[in-house]
């Protein structure tokens, strides 16, 4: 699981995740089908909930995780020969979604001491 629902990520992080997601993908889609020691294909039954009825699947080998080898190698390289601090303030891209606004509010928030003079508490005798 690359990018969670359940967990919130920052637009470059989300990005990065989708972008390991497909890598994945892209790596082990053409996987062949898995055999038994009797060179038998291997299969699994799958409950569809949508038809109320079960379906055969076959078993795919496992995945292989070999191009991660290389792209940290790539990832660690690129940070040792960067000439430039990771301190460094980064433009927003013009896909960036926190280029849009900062709150989801439709007017500008108020100061405080606006604020302050409105609030009125539920408990208040007044």
């Amino acid at each position: 699981m690359y990018a969670s629902k359940r967990q919130s990520f920052s637009f470059p992080v989300y990005r990065a995740r989708n972008r390991l997601a497909i890598l994945d993908y892209q790596h082990n889609k053409d996987r062949d089908q898995k055999r038994n020691k009797k060179d038998e294909l291997m299969w699994h039954k799958h409950y569809n909930k949508r038809t109320g009825g079960w379906i055969l699947e076959p078993t795919k080998v496992d995945k292989s995780f070999e191009y991660l080898v290389k792209l940290t190698g790539q990832i660690v390289q690129a940070r040792l020969t960067d000439p430039q601090s990771m301190q460094r303030k980064i433009q927003l891209s013009l896909e960036d979604p926190r280029r849009i606004s900062t709150t989801i509010a439709k007017t500008p928030a108020p100061s405080e001491s606006e604020l302050l003079a409105k609030r009125q508490s539920r408990f208040s005798k007044d």
